[in-house]
C-alpha cells in the first residue's frame, strides 16, 4: 500500500516574502526606467536576497524580512532626499542684469531694462483711466538657441506692503524668436499710485523665480 506524504502548506510569511519580492522587483524596474542605478541595484539586491532558498541562506524568513523591510526604507530615504524640491526658489536681479530662463527645453536670455509710469493706457482699443497708475516694465528677451523656438513666461508684481499685482496687458510680438535675436516686450501693471519697494518676477518651466529689483 502506498504511503501518502502530507501536503506541505505554504505560510503566511512565505506568501509575504514574495509579494514583497515582486514589489521590490517593480520598484528596481521603475527606479532602473528613471536612471536611478545605485537604487535599482539596491533593490535588484534585495528582491535576489529575499528569493534566495532557505537552504541556501540560512536566515529565520521573518529576520529575512526585516531586512528587507529595513533596505526599502533605506532607499526611500535616498529617493526623497534627491528627489528636486517642489519649493519654489530664488533669484534676486537689478535692472540691466540678464538672467537665463528656459521655456520647451530651450534656453533664453532676459533683461528688465525699465521702468515707466502712465496715466493711461490703450488696452484693446480702447482708452483705459486708473485711480492709481500705470506701470509699464519693459524688457528684452533673446533665443539663445540655434532653432527658432516660441517663446513664453509668467511674470508678476510685488510692493513692500504685500500686494501682489497682475499684468492687465503686455506687448510682446507674435511669432517665434530667431536664434540669437533680440525682442522687446513690455508689461502693464495697475498699481497704487504710492506704491513702493516693487519687484517685479519672472517665472518659467522651472521651479526657480528671478525676481527684479525695479528701484522705487
Amino acid at each position: 500500500m502506498k504511503r501518502e506524504e502530507p501536503k506541505k502548506e505554504v505560510s503566511f510569511i512565505t506568501v509575504i516574502n514574495f509579494i514583497a519580492g515582486i514589489f521590490l522587483l517593480f520598484l528596481a524596474i521603475g527606479m532602473l526606467a528613471m536612471s536611478k542605478y545605485f537604487l535599482a541595484i539596491l533593490f535588484f539586491l534585495l528582491v535576489v536576497f529575499i528569493f534566495l532558498p532557505q537552504k541556501i541562506l540560512k536566515i529565520n524568513k521573518w529576520f529575512k524580512l526585516l531586512i528587507v523591510v529595513i533596505g526599502f526604507f533605506v532607499g526611500a530615504f535616498i529617493l526623497g532626499v534627491n528627489l528636486p524640491s517642489s519649493e519654489p526658489k530664488f533669484e534676486y536681479y537689478n535692472l540691466n542684469e540678464e538672467f537665463i530662463l528656459n521655456f520647451n527645453n530651450a534656453n533664453f536670455s532676459m533683461t528688465i531694462t525699465k521702468i515707466t509710469k502712465e496715466d493711461k493706457i490703450v488696452v484693446n482699443d480702447e482708452e483705459r483711466t486708473t485711480e492709481g497708475i500705470f506701470l509699464l516694465v519693459h524688457g528684452d528677451v533673446t533665443n539663445l538657441g540655434k532653432i527658432a523656438t516660441d517663446f513664453g513666461f509668467y511674470s508678476g508684481l510685488n510692493d513692500n506692503q504685500n500686494n501682489s499685482y497682475s499684468v492687465i496687458s503686455f506687448s510682446f510680438d507674435e511669432g517665434a524668436l530667431q536664434p540669437n535675436l533680440k525682442r522687446d516686450f513690455f508689461n502693464v501693471f495697475e498699481i497704487q499710485k504710492d506704491a513702493s519697494g516693487l519687484e517685479f518676477s519672472v517665472g518659467d518651466d522651472t521651479n526657480l523665480i528671478r525676481v527684479i529689483d525695479l528701484g522705487i
